[in-house]
């Protein structure tokens, strides 16, 4: 499977594939190097418990990405909800 990212805009574009057996594609650093931004995300923490002595101990959700084009400033919401 891959991913392909391209701006209707100004047509700047990039292909995102895994890198890796285990189908793990580091698409971040892969963005930024063809001018776009990865420039927000939105994440829902929850935390269950008052106290927080582990990492389990936290509940969190991804609800938005935003990628942005460096070449023309357009942008896509991607919402993961």
């Amino acid at each position: 499977m891959k991913v392909i990212v391209k701006c209707d805009n100004c047509g700047n574009e990039v292909e995102v594939s895994p890198a890796t057996i285990g189908k793990i594609a580091y698409w971040g650093q892969k963005l930024r190097n063809m001018n776009f931004d990865i420039d927000s995300t939105d994440i829902d923490v929850e935390l269950p418990e008052s106290e927080v002595n582990d990492p389990d101990d936290i509940v969190a959700r991804l609800k938005e990405i935003r990628i942005d084009c460096r070449n023309c400033g357009d942008y896509i919401c991607l919402d993961c909800e």
